[in-house]
């Protein structure tokens, strides 16, 4: 019988969706997910008409392909994306407790505009932050190199990717000694 106004054809769509578990129960009302549990699915299917089958169809198709979008941005473009807003500060501030990182905020630039102090304060607080993440880099190439010569390998002994991360990081350097040179002018 197919189903008596747009209202039960919706959720009737609802149900399949849920029955083919194409979205998750969690996320809709309990009749649905009761109808879910109990309806035979070619009674759901009885219910829908091909047009509502269609319009399923058509509703997997898109969010299939929202899916794979979203699957394809970088992580820090989709932030919320499989966490509820508003957590990001806290989640944030547990994983740098747990790696013993800090939090970065990606909108530096513009809290840094904001900042009251004078542009001279501004520059000699980064000049200073820069040089102690300078230090630890070195610290890091250091124990790498010991560990290179302690194992006594070669750069061919390398991942392929490792040597062109090794190209990538001398070309940022030079491109970071440029800008240096800029602003100690």
């Amino acid at each position: 019988m197919p189903a008596a106004s747009e209202k039960q054809a919706k959720l009737m769509r609802i149900v399949k969706a849920i029955q083919n578990k194409d979205v998750k129960a969690s996320d809709y009302s309990d009749p649905a997910k009761t109808m879910a549990k109990q309806m035979d699915p070619k009674d759901v299917d009885d219910m829908m008409t091909t047009e509502e089958i269609e319009k399923l169809k058509e509703y997997i198709r898109k969010t299939i392909r929202e899916m794979n979008t979203t699957a394809n941005v970088q992580g820090y473009m989709s932030p919320n994306a499989f966490a509820k807003p508003g957590n990001e500060k806290k989640k944030g501030k547990k994983q740098a407790d747990l790696t013993g990182y800090t939090v970065v905020n990606e909108n530096r630039w513009l809290e840094l505009k904001k900042e009251e102090s004078p542009a001279k304060v501004k520059i000699g607080k980064g000049i200073s932050n820069i040089n102690k993440q300078l230090n630890e880099m070195e610290r890091f190439l250091n124990w790498y190199g010991r560990l290179k010569q302690e194992n006594g390998m070669s750069n061919q002994d390398f991942w392929k990717r490792t040597n062109h991360n090794i190209y990538k990081i001398k070309e940022r350097l030079i491109k970071l000694e440029q800008h240096i040179r800029k602003i100690s002018e």
